[in-house]
């Protein structure tokens, strides 16, 4: 069984529409996918956005 779990984050690829759920490697480890795919092949380790750094109060979001 894969478990693919939605994020609510739509893909950043333009023209694509879908969202980015989260995935287990054959490894593992915990990566970020396309639910289009195989239409879609974006894959990455981190969300998009949730690194940045909010200026104001000097914290992660």
């Amino acid at each position: 069984n894969i478990k693919v779990l939605p994020t609510g984050i739509k893909c950043p690829n333009e023209g694509c529409g879908g969202e980015l759920v989260s995935r287990r490697s054959k490894k593992g480890g915990v990566f970020f996918g396309c639910s289009k795919y195989p239409d879609c092949d974006y894959i990455t380790k981190e969300l998009p956005g949730t690194m940045e750094v909010n200026k104001e109060e000097g914290s992660a979001n």
